[in-house]
């Protein structure tokens, strides 16, 4: 079972693309120069944030640790009425894929025709280099002209940051990965769950960007049915333990005895020849009525010939032990007459 939060918003197809309109921001960026014609310049400071050079949004509340004010799609909008020709790339374009994990935190970036340049304002993009015939789309029905690359050219370019460590977030430690290659089949993960981009999508967009030797190693790895990074850092885990993991199996049982069978649960992870599952509990599941379902759904499963492993947050700290634990599950059920 998974996090509260997800890797992606769920979605709905706009040309092809995966954008959810409900969860674009309802605040919208102006600019102070329209927003003079009506208020006073106290009015103005009062009641809104700048968030880019000449632009300004309502009033946010204050985040302690973050290292933006604001959310990096109304980001992105605001850099686009100060930049209307330019592209919107990189973690901006992943979030209007969908992508819900660490795009916030990162800096917009625009490819544009002329003027490059690496920011470190709050209020100023990074600005590169536009690519020839750069395939594009636009997400935002609030903003029609703004354009989006692909997502798949923008987890290309996010995997970019990531290994080049411009961008990292705490990832827990897997035996034989390193954090880089870990946060990026996290970021792959999240983007193949998001929009259903293909590993072909994600290979051929990073011809000449990165190479196809580490993305093949990388995609090979992932899987696009991982909910979280946490399940996507136990499947990394348990992966390494024994042959023939399978993902989000789901358990079927009849409801009342001698019913149809319906779905009981899913297991996050798990190896079906051995009847031994894994679940990642998040912290919901602290929640007192669905610890109660939990230990429903864990009696259900050993009537069934489950064996199963409720794995939290801590438990991962210690990938060894954990791959000990699991081993020896699998072994137990190999001895079994």
């Amino acid at each position: 079972s998974t996090d509260v939060a997800h890797y992606c918003r769920k979605a709905i197809s706009i040309r092809g693309f995966m954008v959810n309109m409900s969860a674009l921001p309802q605040l919208k960026p102006i600019k102070i120069s329209d927003l003079q014609q009506r208020y006073t310049r106290a009015h103005i400071t009062q009641n809104y944030d700048r968030i880019a050079h000449g632009v300004v949004i309502t009033k946010a509340e204050q985040t302690a640790d973050a290292p933006f004010q604001h959310d990096i799609i109304s980001r992105a909008r605001a850099h686009h009425l100060n930049n209307p020709e330019a592209i919107v790339s990189h973690w901006a374009a992943a979030a209007y894929a969908g992508l819900t994990y660490w795009a916030n935190e990162a800096q917009v970036t625009l490819l544009v025709e002329s003027g490059r340049h690496t920011s470190h304002s709050r209020l100023q993009p990074h600005r590169q280099a536009k690519p020839a015939a750069t395939a594009t789309w636009t997400p935002d029905p609030a903003f029609p002209m703004l354009r989006c690359v692909t997502p798949a050219l923008a987890t290309i370019q996010c995997i970019k940051d990531v290994v080049r460590g411009n961008h990292t977030w705490f990832v827990h430690r897997v035996p034989g990965l390193a954090p880089e290659e870990i946060r990026s089949i996290q970021l792959i993960d999240a983007m193949r769950r998001c929009t259903g981009i293909t590993p072909y999508d994600v290979l051929s967009s990073g011809y000449g960007i990165i190479s196809a030797r580490t993305l093949q190693k990388l995609i090979s790895l992932s899987d696009p049915q991982a909910d979280s990074p946490q399940e996507t850092t136990l499947r990394l885990i348990a992966f390494q333990v024994h042959d023939g993991l399978s993902t989000q199996i789901p358990i079927y049982a009849r409801f009342p005895e001698g019913g149809y069978p319906r779905l009981l649960t899913q297991l996050d992870a798990g190896w079906r020849a051995y009847k031994v599952g894994l679940f990642y509990d998040g912290i919901h599941h602290l929640d007192r009525r669905q610890r109660d379902y939990d230990s429903m759904v864990t009696i259900q499963l050993h009537n069934m010939g489950w064996d199963t492993l409720r794995i939290t947050h801590g438990m991962l700290y210690n990938a060894r032990e954990l791959q000990r634990n699991i081993a020896a599950r699998i072994n137990a059920r190999k001895s079994m007459p």
